[in-house]
């Protein structure tokens, strides 16, 4: 179980950063702006705008039910559907896109900007998804772990869904990194996706975005159909991997005919990531940051316990509240475990803004930011290498 809850928190941490980390190194090479990240993100929210109200007309309509491997033709109907509107959504959206970028654009779009829309689609959703969403298997993993459902107050029928949902997944070989692995392949299909419609796009055939569709349709559909009949994960993965070698090959030919990504990109100022972050690393020692953070985590680990059992000692040792003592539980590790979540959930993110807050501005008012972009060091590995340690100094901590 804690091995499960050291790769979630991998699959974490890589599903947040991966994308913008994978952007980065694509702006050094090729020199686009974050615009075309930010753009692409923008897309896949606006396409999930359309594709979840049409879902749920189509439901309403009898033409999509309810998952189930009862009925397969019904299965198969349903998962089809639901591929299609995924692919006719984001697909147009992406071309929509391109149309709408192409009127404010000086020059005709580039094969690299489109890899950098799809980097902003994929990496969104993966934030989304295997991010945000993903932190909440942490929750139900340590509910599972103590087998109390009462650890962050879930009733029985919550209870018996995520039992169902949770162990077969803590109970498989490197269930935990299955995420990462999973949104890796997403991401890698987006750009590829987006490198289709593009290609339709600028030479103004509707072949490629007609097969952009279908393969979204065509692999959405397969992993629904494959998922519902709970084929083990790992198939599953591995489904979706050999599904991809046909439109990595296609993509590979279309981006050799094209000269913009075969051209020697721009000149950047030659990287050097790994002094900056040998730097943030040694003034986290002289700020004492490197002792503070853990400090502080340790703290809140310790106050939890202490608030769970002193608390009702507290209410007894106070006339007002001695009514109210008998009304408190008697602490468990439970408790403990809810307020330490209660804590890490609160101001753990407090700290992650207040060091984020401070990465940059501080420098700049020390004058050191100046000195560090007069040297031949990049403004993305400046940055980048920030966020890098901050990361592995939360993460230890």
């Amino acid at each position: 179980m804690n091995s499960y809850i050291i790769e979630v928190i991998i699959s974490v941490v890589f599903c947040i950063s991966a994308p913008l980390i994978a952007f980065t190194l694509l702006r050094r090479r090729w020199n686009i702006s974050w615009i075309f990240f930010a753009v692409g993100a923008g897309s896949f929210i606006f396409s999930q705008v359309v594709h979840i109200p049409l879902n749920n007309v189509l439901g309403d309509l009898g033409i999509l039910t309810k998952l189930s491997p009862d009925n397969t033709l019904v299965l198969l109907r349903s998962c089809i559907v639901l591929g299609l509107t995924a692919g006719l959504c984001e697909e147009l959206t992406r071309w929509l896109v391109l149309f709408l970028v192409s009127k404010f654009h000086s020059s005709p779009l580039k094969s690299v900007e489109a890899i950098g829309l799809g980097l902003g689609h994929g990496g969104i959703e993966a934030i989304i998804l295997g991010g945000i969403f993903l932190a909440g298997n942490i929750t139900s993993a340590l509910a599972i772990q103590m087998n109390d459902p009462s650890l962050f107050n879930i009733n029985a029928t919550d209870w018996a869904a995520i039992q169902a949902q949770y162990v077969p997944v803590i109970n498989t070989f490197g269930g935990g990194i299955l995420p990462m692995v999973e949104r890796s392949m997403a991401m890698t299909l987006h750009v590829m996706l987006s490198i289709w419609v593009w290609r339709a796009f600028t030479r103004k055939t509707w072949g490629p975005l007609i097969g952009a569709i279908l393969y979204h349709a065509v692999v959405d559909a397969t992993l629904g159909f494959l998922g519902v009949n709970k084929l083990p994960y790992w198939e599953i993965e591995g489904s979706m991997a050999l599904m991809l070698i046909p439109a990595i090959i296609i993509t590979i030919r279309w981006l050799r005919d094209d000269a913009s990504f075969s051209a020697i990109p721009v000149e950047h100022t030659k990287s050097n990531l790994w002094i900056v972050i040998q730097h943030e690393f040694q003034y986290m020692v002289k700020s004492h940051r490197i002792w503070i953070i853990p400090f502080v985590f340790i703290f809140l680990s310790l106050f939890s316990v202490v608030t769970a059992y002193f608390l009702p000692e507290l209410f007894k040792s106070m006339d007002q509240l001695k009514q109210y003592a008998s009304m408190i539980p008697t602490p468990t590790t439970a408790d403990a475990f809810t307020q330490l979540s209660k804590n890490f959930s609160q101001f753990g993110f407090i700290i992650v803004i207040l060091l984020g807050m401070n990465a940059v501005a501080g420098e700049k008012d020390k004058g050191t930011a100046s000195l560090f972009l007069t040297k031949p060091i990049s403004r993305s590995d400046f940055i980048l290498a920030k966020s890098i340690t901050q990361i592995i100094l939360i993460a230890v901590s």
